[in-house]
């Protein structure tokens, strides 16, 4: 019994109608997806037509697993009539080298080029738009890959195991990146994520189209160093990026929603993150072990922040949790060595017997105006010892962590338009962006924001003295009688 309706140099073939065929192999005894059918090797040249019985056929599709298993194949040249690369066309074809997808393709289907461990380059032309799942899942070697932006589907795992994989471009049209089921043997599966064990990956461009970041998406890519999210994202899923420990920044954009549990446990360099706007829970372990974060801050949005959100995050000295919070999870801060903790919920959070365990009971603890005799007698709360209340009209949560008036910052400059100067009701100033003034103890008085780039800034309830203009060019002193 065979697989194919007929054989020419070589080449086996089935009949998919009265114009075209497929390639295939030639044992048809077993179905079993990594078994080898044919005895393809070297350099295989396939043809645009051929002719059995007085009959002539476009060939216009690599079937299933047509070339499955053949290890000693070397090159493949395909003819411009193909449009399909069938299921697991050319995995375990551990020779080949380097493909070009003719410009016909249309679809690269599941496992087609799967555990290709010698494949270095891999050409997709326009033409394809649809990619399966794990389809280059395994190729060891592949250090680049660009994907159109004619592909709208890409299916699960398709980079798993990609160890030398260092870039990636994806194309502007795919929305989502996932896990899928992959048979990782002739006897096991398991679930495998889109890029898991890209342990090279350095660089990668997320589409606007993309709209999840899957679960465990990028987990364990170990050279991933940074990562810009564009403001399509609205979920971060699972372990997202679990185990990326030389990801130091990740800029967050306010359009994501939730951020899955464990996202970025493990990140180990991580020094830097935001937390959008929009998120109303911290999920469980989302920062932990996070041993370079310094700082954070959770907005107001925020209601609830589960078990172990940010344990075991050996830097962590000074969190900042805005008025929305209601509920603090167990070991929230475990063995994190807190100095500061800001909370301004005007009254205070539901916490539990191990929310702050670890904790020092002499850390500051600064809240609302009129809030410290609540969270003094609140249980869990009157651990601290050490309470202070907020009473400035500066939300604290507005104040980044390296907005400070540091000594260099004194050294004024004549950059900045500052007038009337010395003023005693109003300034105007002249400068782009973010402003933050400083009183001569560096403390923050006052912030502005606004696009334009003048800016009035009202002095008739400051304090006679000396105050500073702290912009993104340079520092200018103020004058308020």
């Amino acid at each position: 019994m065979f697989a194919y309706d007929f054989t020419q140099k070589g080449i086996y073939y089935n009949i998919l109608s009265d114009k075209c065929v497929s390639v295939t192999y030639e044992n048809a005894k077993s179905r079993d997806f990594y078994a080898t059918y044919s005895d393809y090797k070297d350099t295989v040249i396939i043809p645009g037509q051929v002719t059995h019985n007085s009959q002539t056929y476009d060939v216009t599709n690599i079937g299933d697993s047509a070339f499955s298993g053949c290890v000693s194949l070397k090159k493949v040249i395909m003819p411009n009539s193909i449009t399909v690369i069938g299921k697991a066309a050319f995995n375990y074809c551990t020779g080949l080298t380097d493909i070009t997808i003719p410009n016909g393709v249309v679809k690269i289907d599941t496992g087609a080029f799967f555990e290709c461990t010698a494949l270095k380059n891999i050409t997709i032309p326009n033409s394809v738009t649809s990619i399966g799942d794990y389809a280059f899942a395994r190729c060891s070697v592949l250090k680049s890959f660009t994907m159109p932006n004619s592909v709208n589907y890409v299916g699960g795992a398709v980079f798993y195991g990609c160890s030398n994989l260092s870039s990636c471009v994806l194309s502007n049209n795919i929305n989502s990146l996932n896990w899928s089921w992959v048979r990782l043997s002739t006897t096991s599966a398991g679930y495998k994520v889109f890029f898991e064990e890209c342990t090279a990956l350095k660089n990668i461009t997320i589409p606007m189209s993309i709209t999840e970041i899957g679960d465990a998406a990028f987990e364990g890519c170990t050279s991933l160093e940074s990562i810009t999210l564009p403001n399509s994202i609205t979920t971060i899923g699972y372990s997202a990026f679990d185990s990326c420990v030389n990801l130091t920044d990740i800029t967050l954009p306010n359009s994501i929603t939730k951020i899955d549990m464990w996202a970025f446990r493990y990140c180990t360099s991580l020094t830097n993150v935001t937390i959008p706007n929009n998120i109303t829970k911290i999920e469980q372990g989302v920062f932990s072990h996070c041993k370079s974060l310094k700082g954070i801050i959770i907005p107001n949005s925020v209601d609830s922040i589960s078990m172990s959100a940010f344990a075991e995050c050996d830097n962590l000295k000074v969190v900042k949790i805005g008025k929305g919070l209601k509920n603090l999870s167990v070991s929230v801060f475990k063995n994190s060595p807190l100095d500061t903790l800001y909370c301004m919920a005007e009254n205070p959070p539901q916490a539990y017997n191990t929310t702050f365990t670890t904790l020092n009971s002499g850390m500051s603890v600064i809240v609302p105006c009129d809030s410290k005799s609540k969270y003094e007698e609140a249980q869990y709360w009157k651990k601290f010892k050490n309470y202070n209340e907020w009473c400035n009209d500066i939300d604290p949560l507005d104040i980044p962590f390296n907005d400070n008036l540091g000594t260099n910052d004194i050294a004024t400059t004549n950059s900045i338009s500052v007038y009337p100067n010395p003023a005693k009701d109003e300034v105007v100033i002249k400068a782009e962006g973010r402003i933050t003034v400083f009183d001569s103890k560096g403390q923050v008085v006052k912030i502005l924001n606004e696009k334009n780039i003048t800016k009035i800034l009202n002095t008739s309830n400051f304090e006679s003295g000396i105050y500073y203009i702290k912009t993104d060019i340079g520092t200018q002193k103020l004058i308020v009688k």
